[in-house]
């Protein structure tokens, strides 16, 4: 639900704002002019692929896919969980492997499995992170920000776009770096339990959903990028707080009661069969 009303509302301001014009950001001459029956139903299914409607919605499509699989990931991972360093060393390999020859499902897929062997292992990880002197955890940041940096610096360097895809691989590394810090390093730890933090947390979904065509309207709309920024950060943020507000937290409320029916409709049977 959240995802199909953030397409409803990049096509409202495709509609109501019109983009015409050349606009001089390479960013922007991307993005979709005009809305298609083609782009629409990709944005709403996501399965095939996003149509960039809201461009954002192209990650989801990799979580769509995701959770129809995490069976798969689950028992996988369990069977060799008991080596999870080599195993995420593997599937970082993979990554960097698709990323070099553009093969999207050996870029994407194996980034989720990484994320699975953690949350199997928890324990054991964060009684390691407990180990980490406080001292190097500035370094693992730092590092772990130029790293998710990586494919930017080698385009930056002359690299090329098969080496900058290969370097997803330390992107990977450097987002793993950056959970593990806000996993093990006490004084982020505190921060990030603020209600500062929090409240971007709660809303940082549904931001992420509805910023881009609010930057894009105004980038169209506006005579310099500037003003399209100053304005775009207060609007999104705005705009990502009444959408969690009034669609995402609705939507979990309903998935919850979904659920417990469903729940409720599979307990019956047994309760009357133990009856009888």
């Amino acid at each position: 639900m959240p995802e199909w009303a953030a397409v409803v509302f990049a096509v409202l301001l495709i509609v109501l704002v019109p983009r015409a014009g050349s606009p001089e950001s390479l960013w922007l001459q991307e993005r979709p002019t005009a809305v298609t029956p083609g782009a629409l139903v990709r944005d709403l299914t996501l399965v095939a692929g996003n149509g960039g409607l809201a461009s954002p919605l192209w990650s989801l499509r990799w979580e769509v896919l995701f959770s129809l699989a995490i069976p798969l990931y689950i028992g996988f991972a369990r069977k060799l969980v008991r080596v999870p360093v080599p195993l995420v060393v593997g599937f970082v390999g993979l990554v960097a492997v698709g990323g070099f020859f553009d093969e999207s499902i050996l870029l994407y897929a194996p980034m989720f499995m990484v994320g699975v062997v953690m949350a199997l292992r928890v324990n054991d990880l964060l009684a390691f992170l407990g180990r980490v002197p406080a001292a190097a955890w500035a370094l693992i940041f730092a590092a772990s920000i130029v790293a998710c940096s990586a494919p930017w610096l080698m385009v930056y360097v002359g690299g090329g776009d098969r080496l900058a895809g290969a370097a997803k691989g330390l992107a990977l590394v450097g987002a793993t770096g950056v959970v593990l810090t806000a996993l093990g390093f006490k004084p982020l730890v505190r921060w990030l339990e603020t209600g500062v933090a929090q409240w971007f947390g709660r809303i940082s979904f549904s931001l992420y959903l509805v910023h881009e065509p609010i930057v894009v309207t105004l980038g169209y709309s506006l005579p310099s990028p500037v003003m399209a920024i100053a304005l775009g950060v207060p609007l999104s943020l705005l705009m990502g707080a009444g959408f969690y507000r009034f669609v995402e937290l609705p939507s979990h409320r309903l998935a919850k009661r979904v659920r417990r029916l469903q729940q409720s409709r599979v307990s019956e049977p047994m309760l009357n069969v133990d009856a009888t």
